[in-house]
C-alpha cells in the first residue's frame, strides 16, 4: 500500500491517509473527509482512486494538539475520529460499510456541495511549505 505516513515538522503535520473498509480491507476510493481543530474546519479532502489522501496541517491551526476527523466513505457508515497529534497517529482510517446518505457518485457530489468544499488548495509537490 502506498504512503501511509505521519511526517512531523517544526510548521506542522503532513498526513498521508489510507481509507480501509474494516471488515474486508477494501480500499475506499472517494472517502469525503473534513478536519477539524478546536471547533474550527481546517483541511477537507477527498481519497483517491487507492483510497488516499494527504494534508498538511500547520500547527498555528491545531488547538490542543487535537485534531478530529469526520469521514463519509462510499457506502460506509460515516464515522468520527478524534486523535491527538502526537508521534503515534495512525495514517489508516477504518470505516464500516452500513447504512449511509453516500451510496452513488452522485451522492457524493450531493454531500460535498452540503458540506460546502471548497476549490482544494494545490498540493506543493515535494515541500512541506
Amino acid at each position: 500500500m502506498w504512503g501511509q505516513k505521519v511526517t512531523f515538522t517544526e510548521e506542522g503535520i503532513l498526513l498521508e491517509l489510507l481509507f480501509i473498509e474494516e471488515n474486508t480491507l477494501d480500499t475506499l476510493p472517494g472517502s469525503i473527509i473534513e478536519i477539524f481543530s478546536g471547533g474550527t474546519r481546517i483541511k477537507t479532502g477527498v481519497s483517491d482512486f487507492k483510497g488516499n489522501d494527504t494534508f498538511y496541517l500547520a500547527k498555528k491551526d491545531i488547538v490542543n494538539n487535537t485534531i478530529k476527523l469526520q469521514v463519509y466513505g462510499p457506502k460506509c457508515k460515516p464515522k468520527k475520529y478524534k486523535l491527538s497529534t502526537n508521534k503515534s497517529l495512525n495514517p489508516i482510517i477504518k470505516l464500516k460499510y452500513g447504512k449511509t446518505i453516500y451510496n452513488t457518485r452522485e451522492d457524493g457530489f450531493n454531500l460535498r456541495k452540503k458540506l460546502d468544499f471548497r476549490v482544494p488548495e494545490s498540493l506543493k509537490c515535494g515541500t512541506l511549505n
